[in-house]
This record gives C-alpha cells, structure tokens and sequence, in this order.
C-alpha cells in the first residue's frame, strides 16, 4: 500500500499497536515495513487506515483473518486508548525539530536511506552468493555424471562392439556355410554393430551436453563472484557513509 505524503510500498507487519510515540499510550491500527527493504532493526512504521491512500495488493484472507479483524475492533470500542493522529504527531514533531538545522534533517533522513539500502544489498549479496554456492554443488554433480558416463558407459559400448565385430570376422562363425553364415554375419556387422555405433554417437551427444552445461555454470559463477565483490564494496561505502553522517 501507499501512504498520504509517500511513494514507496509499505507492507503491514502488524494490527492493533500500542505505542508511547506521543508521549501517552496510544494505538495505531497498522504497523509495517517497507518494501521491498522490509523490516530493519526496530523500524517500524505506525499509522492508521485513514492513513492510506492506496492499497497495492490485499493478500490472503479467510475465516481466521475475519475473526482477527473482529476482535481487534471489538478492543477498539472497549480499549481505554485513544487513536493516535499520526498527522497531528507529525506537526507535533515538525515543530520540535523546527530548531534544528535543515542540514542535520538532511543527515537524519540520509542516514535512515542508506541503511535501508545497505539492507538491501546484503540482501543481494547473500542470494547471490546462495546461488553460487548451488552452481558449485551442480558443477561437481555434472563433472562426476561426465567421467561416468565417458569412462564407463563409452567405455563398455566400444568393447562390446569390439567383441562383436571379432566373432562375426573370426573362426567360429566361419566354421558355418550358407545362407544363415551370411544373414548372421550381415545382422551383426550391420544392425547391432550399426546400433553400438549410434549408441556411441548419443553418448558422445551426452557428454558434450554435460561439457556445454559445466562451461554455462562456471561463466555464471564467475559473474556472480564479481557481482558479490562489487556488492561487497558498496556496502563498504554505505557502512563507512553512515558512519561519517553518525559522527
């Protein structure tokens, strides 16, 4: 949802708040984060559905959620709290602040922007490096699948085919005459041996599959190890940012 004065997406986190944010208990009948940074540290932002002057998405509801809804505001009626006036509160501070310098709010409002963002980075450095991570355990996954299939599966069709092509050429079926010799000798050099040919062939198919996805995986981890660097040092910058606007 969008709140009155803002442009980011705010996502509500909780219902129903007490708060001391005037200086006496109060409630808030929203608190939220936003998004897509969602909630750093203790920032939570409090407000109230006349607040609201847009609603993005609902999300999920159903017999629970009513019944939430219900006790919530059967507390309202009840609660010995009033609502808090979240304009009010903001002209309340407004002025508090009025003898501070628009450079120190500049700070303030800099500071909030930067953690925020440093959030989220470390947001996007660790899915990054997840990602690597899961590249890596692939890689070695498919490299073992290519020795199997190279060195054991190639391996064993080329002997089989080897042995074949020697009976049908040797002593044994040359000691047979006539039509059965020829056909038997015709079936093996020419179907089953052509067959082991083919299955060779797909295998070599399958191992340049393997090769070609190996190769793919590598070049995306080298990618992401840069991408984690470069994010790395931003976040470098923003932690030293925020220290300089702290001093």
């Amino acid at each position: 949802m969008i709140l009155k004065g803002g442009v980011q997406k705010v996502v509500v986190i909780a219902r129903g708040l007490l708060s001391v944010a005037t200086g006496k208990e109060g409630y808030f009948d929203y608190g939220g984060c936003l998004y897509p940074q969602g909630l750093v540290g203790d920032q939570i932002l409090y407000f109230n559905h006349r607040d609201i002057v847009k609603v993005v998405f609902s999300g999920f509801h159903d017999d629970d959620d009513k019944m939430m809804v219900d006790n919530i505001n059967q507390w309202y009626m009840e609660s010995p709290y009033e609502r808090t006036d979240v304009e009010k509160l903001v002209r309340e501070r407004g002025a508090q602040d009025g003898g501070n310098s628009a450079e120190e709010r500049r700070k303030r409002a800099r500071v909030c922007e930067a953690r925020s963002e440093k959030s989220a980075r470390e947001r996007e450095k660790a899915e990054k490096e997840s990602k690597r991570a899961a590249n890596e355990k692939n890689d070695r996954k498919i490299k073992k699948r290519r020795e199997t299939v190279s060195s054991r599966r190639k391996i064993s069709a080329k002997a089989k085919r080897k042995k074949l092509e020697k009976y049908a050429n040797g002593d044994e079926i040359g000691e047979w005459i006539g039509k059965e010799q020829t056909a038997t000798v015709y079936s093996i050099e020419g179907n089953v041996v052509g067959q082991y040919n083919t299955y060779i062939e797909r295998i070599d198919d399958v191992v340049d599959a393997l090769c070609n996805e190996i190769t793919r995986l590598e070049n995306e981890n080298m990618q992401l190890s840069w991408d984690v660097l470069h994010i790395g040092s931003l976040i470098n910058s923003l932690v030293n940012e925020i220290r300089t606007l702290c001093n």
